[in-house]
């Protein structure tokens, strides 16, 4: 409340300090016990002034005011004490309950000090009795509104009481008097103005006061909450704030950072132990980060004052340092097996290339896991991280503590070797790998069973840039899976002459669709019992602008690697549809389908506007897939081939017997015929395991309802044997070579015609 309305409260109404808040009155009250000297002096000094009037005066009543002020003296040392006491035990109430035992006290004293002075104005004719008690009234009354100003309505009570008695004497002494009594008149009323003006500025003084407390502990409340540490320094070095911040950051018990105490004192106590210092700035404490007995990080921050002093700031970073060590771990290692990752592999690549100057060759291994997609297609992804948590260990198992192994991503892994210059060392190193990796690994109760392939290069033997020795690894890894799997090859510069070659066939081979160099050529495929053709496959060719056929096995791996296999196989199908649209109606198409054209759902509907497109009859249409659509066991390619089915399109498996698919997808997947690998037909010439094999294949698809076709025939004691065996129908190049499109009716009415006579009687 402003200082202003609390005066008009307390000084103009009937009611004034009441008004007032309790702890406000009892702070404005207080003078009244610390002036108390003064006002011992000047109750002692109406003492004497009576012992005066007793010695001068020829009456009874100022020997009865000396004993009423001698009274007042001793109730008024009795009311101090008890006053002093309560302040001492601070509780408002009970200081301003203490305080009316005053206020009585000292407005009778003022009363009796009245009295007298007025006596003496009108019952004695002692001038020099009227003087002092005039002059003892002018004074009493000033001190009286000076020190009481804090309890205006005590006050202005007094000095009523004070100088009425005076002001009445005066008047009624005669008009000689009058004078004195104007004067007495004009001083008390600028004595009420002087209390009231003291008391506003009491008030303001409370009110600046209270604000100031209340911004300090604001202050110390902000400064105890602060998440940073904070000390304040003077310019001679000497700590004038400090927060409680401050204190938990250095596990110190409250109360251990005294004021006053220097900055060196202050960091002994503080118990700093190290620190990484960003630059100096004065003495003491630096800007940077520092290290405490107790293992905490903290950061510190410098800031100089305009006084010469200056400020620290600290904050506990511990756990931040811990998450960005973390983070910086996370980034260099692998999530899943923990292992070292791309970068920092690469990291340890460039220092040993950094060794090489000091006569320290490595070697170089790339790792790729055999068998790991099926494992993880087949039994899911969690068994194929569980997997390679599992196969990481080993890894590192197999190797040295100076040896670094990284996974680099997916199924692949690369180790370098330090020390090691030839294949001497690596070659101990790789058959522990093979062996460890290729021993099954249990998960759930099941063995999952990878291997792994090895690609080794050499510094500086082979290379001393690690990119370089990278793809040289790379390379080797490579011939390591052509040759067989699960075995080390190491780097030969043919390697790099091959791979430039394949570089060079996928760069070709990404423009040849659009460039029109794909070719579909068809071979006929006789049935045995009509001797005659009923199907011709579609064979993908390719033909190179400015050279000849380039074989399929050069292109078609690549194809699929590279991802065009999914758009060049629609191409085929649509081509192959629209020629077998304008064959002979009893003449039907077989289109092969490679295992990732199964992959999304696109396949039914290729296969739906491919036969829209060429308006030939779906039960003209036969699709051909390998063992490893089947081996999958995915309900979507489930799903797929029975739409397909549903269509009219009839499912061949090709190259049976030659995978590792159970006997129980023929019967669970939609198919319609069995396609005997050449492998099989070539044996039967001189092969009794051969002619077995072939002959239970056919008598297994009469089982289960399904016709057989032998490919790869090409001598007429192939043909007689598979007749007599019982296949269905029969391919390869005994009746024809693939041939182009256009060279296919000459191509049917030829073979038709030998068929006839090439054919033996069937059984």
């Amino acid at each position: 409340m402003p200082a202003p309305h609390l005066f008009s409260l307390a000084f103009w109404t009937s009611v004034p300090e009441e008004s007032l808040p309790e702890a406000v009155r009892a702070q404005l009250a207080a003078p009244l016990v610390d002036h108390a000297a003064s006002l011992i002096l000047t109750q002692l000094a109406t003492v004497m002034l009576c012992a005066i009037g007793v010695a001068r005066i020829d009456a009874s009543w100022p020997v009865w005011c000396l004993g009423a002020d001698l009274a007042a003296i001793v109730a008024r040392l009795l009311v101090l004490r008890r006053m002093r006491s309560r302040y001492a035990a601070g509780v408002p109430r009970d200081i301003l309950a203490a305080t009316r035992g005053y206020f009585a006290v000292g407005t009778l004293w003022a009363v009796n000090s009245g009295v007298f002075a007025c006596f003496c104005i009108l019952y004695t004719n002692d001038e020099v009795m009227r003087l002092l008690v005039t002059v003892m009234a002018f004074g009493t009354a000033g001190g009286t509104a000076s020190r009481n100003a804090g309890t205006p309505r005590f006050a202005l009570l007094q000095l009523a009481a004070w100088l009425s008695p005076v002001a009445i004497a005066a008047t009624a002494a005669g008009p000689q008097y009058w004078g004195v009594t104007a004067l007495v008149l004009l001083y008390g009323i600028a004595l009420g103005f002087i209390v009231r003006r003291h008391f506003r500025h009491i008030l303001a003084l409370m009110s600046a006061e209270r604000a100031k407390d209340e911004l300090a502990t604001r202050f110390g409340v902000a400064l105890d909450n602060m998440k940073q540490g904070l000390a304040l320094y003077d310019a001679e070095g000497r700590l004038q704030v400090v927060n409680r911040r401050l204190h938990e950051i250095f596990a110190l018990p409250p109360g251990s950072l005294v004021l006053g105490m220097t900055e060196a004192e202050v960091n002994a106590r503080c118990a700093v132990h190290a620190q990484e210092r960003a630059g100096a700035a004065g003495p003491g404490w630096v800007e940077g980060r520092l290290a405490t007995h107790s293992g905490r990080a903290v950061a510190v921050s410098r800031e100089s004052l305009a006084d010469g002093g200056w400020v620290i700031t600290c904050e506990d970073i511990t756990e931040r340092c811990r998450d960005e060590a973390r983070i910086a771990y996370m980034a260099r290692h692998d999530s899943l097996t923990g292992l070292p990752n791309r970068a920092l592999f690469a990291e340890r690549m460039e220092q040993a290339v950094a060794r090489l100057g000091r006569g320290e060759p490595f070697a170089l291994l790339c790792l790729d896991l055999d068998g790991f997609k099926t494992v993880n297609d087949t039994r899911g992804h969690a068994t194929g991280d569980r997997l390679l948590c599992m196969v990481a260990e080993r890894i590192r198992a197999c190797l040295r503590e100076v040896d670094t192994v990284a996974r680099l991503g997916g199924d692949e892994f690369a180790i370098l070797l330090p020390r090691a210059q030839g294949l001497a060392e690596v070659e101990p190193v790789a058959q522990r790998l093979i062996a460890a990796v290729g021993s099954p690994c249990p998960i759930d109760g099941k063995p999952a069973a990878v291997g792994v392939s090895i690609g080794a290069a050499f510094a500086p033997a082979d290379a001393s840039s690690p990119d370089t020795l990278m793809r040289q690894a790379d390379m080797a890894l490579y011939r390591a899976k052509e040759s067989g799997r699960g075995c080390l090859r190491r780097f030969d510069p043919e390697m790099e002459q091959r791979l430039r070659l394949r570089q060079s066939l996928e760069a070709d081979l990404r423009g040849a669709l659009a460039r029109g160099e794909f070719e579909v050529h068809y071979q006929p495929i006789v049935d045995l019992a009509g001797a005659r053709v009923v199907c011709c496959e579609a064979l993908l060719r390719w033909r190179p602008h400015g050279r000849g056929l380039v074989p399929p096995g050069s292109f078609i791996s690549v194809l699929e690697e590279i991802g065009l296999i999914g758009l060049v196989g629609a191409w085929v199908l649509r081509t192959a549809c629209a020629d077998a649209a304008l064959w002979p109606e009893g003449v039907r198409v077989a289109v092969n389908v490679s295992s990732a054209q199964f992959e999304g759902d696109a396949l039914v509907g290729v296969v739906e506007a491919a036969l829209r497109e060429s308006g030939l009859p779906a039960c003209r249409l036969d699709l051909e897939i390998t063992e490893a659509v089947i081996l999958n066991d995915d309900a979507a390619i489930f799903a797929t081939l029975h739409r397909i089915r549903k269509m009219g399109v009839r499912v061949a498996l090709d190259d049976f017997g030659t995978g590792y698919s159970s006997l129980s997808y023929l019967r669970r997947f939609p198919l319609d015929k069995l396609k005997i690998d050449r492998s099989f037909v070539s044996g039967l010439d001189g092969s009794h395991a051969a002619t077995s094999i072939v002959q239970a294949i056919v008598t297994l698809a009469r089982s289960l309802d399904l016709r057989t076709i032998a490919e790869g025939v090409e001598t007429q004691d192939q043909l007689d044997r598979l007749c007599r065996l019982g296949c269905d129908e029969v391919q390869g190049y005994l009746f024809s070579a693939p041939r182009p499109n256009a060279e296919l009716p000459a191509m049917l009415h030829r073979i038709d015609g030998a068929a006839q006579q090439a054919l033996p009687a069937r059984p």
